[in-house]
C-alpha cells in the first residue's frame, strides 16, 4: 500500500507553523483568519469516476469558531473561504469547532454551497479514515467517510456519507491541510493528517495482510496418541507448493506392537524376560495346583532346551521360575495397559509389580 509523499507537496505557511515528514502533515496553533495549506497537484481530472483515499486524522485543538481541513479534492489551490467565495467545488473532511462539541464534518462545496454530514468528535482521538466516492449510487454520486478506531479498520465506529449534487465532476488537486481563512478571529486549531493512500477504482483497494512469516500457517500435522489427539500447526514462509512435511505424511500406529511391548519391557532394570516358550505356556493359567506342577516341568525343559535363560536349577526352584514367569505376565499385562490408556492407575499398578519383581529377584539372589 502505497503511500502520499507530504514531503513533495506544495507548502504555503507565511506563519511557520506546518512541518512536514514524508507521511504526516503537523500544523500547532493556526489562527482561523490564516491563509496556509499543503497541497499536491495530481494533473487535470486525476481524481475521476469511483475512488477510496485512506489517511490517519487527529485534532488536538480546535478552538470555538475554528476550522482545519485533513483532506480535499479541488481545481483550484486556495484556502477554503476562498474556494468557497469563488463558488468553487470540492470534497472536504474537516473539525469544526463549536460553543459545546467538535465534530469531523464531511462535505461537498458544489459551486460555493455547502452539504455535509458530521460525527461529534472527542479532541485528542486518532480516527483512522476510508473516504470513497461511488457515482453509480445516486444521480451524481455518493461519498463516504467511513470512521475507525483502529488501523487495521476493523472496528467501525461511524460512517457518514453525502448524496452529491448538480454534476459528476472531476478533480485535480488533493491536500493535506487546507486554512479556513474566516474573518478575523484568535480561534486556534492544532492536529495533523498522515499515513494517507490514495485508489482509483480501476486499481482498486486491496485489503493488506500480515507479511510476517510467523502469521501464516504453512502445515498442519495430525497426531493420535495413547488417545489423545492433536493437531499441530506449522508457521512459517508461505510457498507455491504449501502442504504438509513428506516426513510426516505416513501413517503410524497408535496403539504399540506386540514387539515394541517387547522392547519396552526388556529395558527394564533387573527383569529377566522369561522364555518365549514358557510366557507360552502360562498364557491361560489360573490358579490350579495341578497347572502349577505342570508349568513348573514346562519351565525347567525350557530352562535346559533354551541358552542363555536365566533359570540356573542350581539356583532356582520349578515353583520359582514358575513365579517368576507369572509375574512377567502380569507385569507385561500392566506395561500395556498402561501403553494404552496412560492412567495413573494402571501406571501405579505397573509400579507394583516391579516392585514384586524387584522382591522376587532379591529373594532368590540374582
Amino acid at each position: 500500500m502505497a503511500l502520499e509523499n507530504f514531503s513533495a507537496y506544495t507548502e504555503v505557511d507565511p506563519n511557520s507553523r506546518i512541518s512536514k515528514t514524508a507521511t504526516r502533515v503537523t500544523w500547532t496553533s493556526i489562527v482561523r483568519e490564516e491563509i496556509a495549506h499543503v497541497s499536491s497537484d495530481k494533473g487535470v481530472n486525476h481524481f475521476d469516476g469511483d475512488f477510496t483515499h485512506l489517511l490517519t486524522v487527529n485534532a488536538s485543538v480546535v478552538d470555538n469558531g475554528g476550522l482545519s481541513v485533513h483532506w480535499a479534492i479541488s481545481n483550484v489551490v486556495d484556502s477554503f473561504k476562498g474556494l468557497q467565495d469563488a463558488s468553487e467545488d470540492g470534497l472536504f473532511i474537516n473539525f469544526l469547532g463549536g460553543a459545546s462539541a467538535v465534530t469531523l464534518n464531511l462535505q461537498e462545496m458544489d459551486g460555493g454551497s455547502i452539504t455535509g454530514d458530521q460525527y461529534t468528535y472527542t479532541l485528542g482521538t486518532t480516527l483512522y479514515l476510508k473516504i470513497t466516492r461511488d457515482e453509480s449510487i445516486g444521480t451524481y454520486g455518493t461519498i463516504f467517510c467511513f470512521i475507525y478506531s483502529d488501523a487495521a479498520r476493523t472496528v467501525l465506529v461511524d460512517t457518514l456519507s453525502v448524496t452529491l449534487n448538480t454534476s459528476k465532476k472531476d478533480f485535480r488537486y488533493i491536500y493535506g491541510f487546507q486554512s479556513w481563512e474566516q474573518s478575523a478571529d484568535s480561534a486556534l486549531v492544532t492536529g495533523y493528517t498522515e499515513n494517507m493512500s490514495l485508489f482509483k477504482a480501476d486499481a482498486g483497494y486491496v485489503a493488506t495482510y500480515p507479511t510476517v512469516a510467523t502469521t501464516r500457517v504453512t502445515s498442519i500435522i495430525h497426531r493420535f496418541d495413547r488417545g489423545i489427539y492433536n493437531m499441530v500447526l506449522g508457521l512459517g514462509e508461505v510457498v507455491a507448493d504449501f502442504g504438509i512435511p513428506e516426513w510426516e505424511t505416513t501413517t503410524r500406529p497408535s496403539v504399540p506392537t506386540e514387539e515394541e511391548i517387547e522392547e519396552e519391557i526388556a529395558r527394564v532394570p533387573g527383569f529377566v524376560r522369561e522364555p518365549r516358550e514358557i510366557r507360552e505356556a502360562i498364557a491361560p493359567v489360573r490358579t490350579s495346583r495341578t497347572t502349577l506342577e505342570m508349568l513348573a516341568d514346562q519351565a525347567r525343559k525350557a530352562r535346559e532346551e533354551v541358552p542363555g535363560t536365566r533359570f540356573p536349577a542350581e539356583s532356582q526352584s520349578g515353583a520359582q521360575a514358575l513365579e517368576q514367569a507369572k509375574l512377567g505376565q502380569e507385569f507385561a499385562r500392566l506395561r500395556n495397559l498402561w501403553i494404552k490408556s496412560g492412567s495413573m492407575r494402571d501406571k501405579a499398578n505397573l509400579e507394583a509389580i516391579e516392585r514384586k519383581l524387584a522382591e522376587f529377584h532379591r529373594r532368590v539372589g540374582f
